[in-house]
């Protein structure tokens, strides 16, 4: 037995002072999904990372606490809830300090 799943490299953002989001993900056809985030600056930059979702793709929600992660730290993030969107958003964490992070999403069906 075969179980569908699917893998998208977000790829790299960097942050600024307020938070933006990536590219939304829908995921009403998937059973589970996770987020990876890993923070790859260079320098001493610290991100701070949540997950958001949305119903439509425009209204977006808070679904996940505020994950900090130090230069060379990763971590992972799921929803709570359902909406048909989800998204990470993310920012860096020390004002005018930008931190470089990959972001990579799975899911299983």
């Amino acid at each position: 037995m075969s179980i569908a799943h699917i893998e998208s490299d977000l790829g790299a953002s960097v942050t600024t002072d307020t938070y933006a989001g990536t590219p939304s993900q829908d995921v009403s056809g998937w059973r589970t999904f996770t987020f990876f985030v890993e923070n790859t600056s260079g320098e001493a930059r610290s991100a701070a990372f949540k997950i958001q979702i949305s119903p439509d793709n425009s209204k977006w929600v808070d679904d996940s606490a505020e994950i900090t992660l130090t230069q060379g730290q990763f971590n992972i993030a799921s929803a709570s809830h359902y909406l048909r969107y989800a998204r990470v958003a993310y920012k860096s964490k020390e004002p005018t300090q930008a931190a470089n992070l990959h972001i990579t999403f799975q899911a299983q069906a």
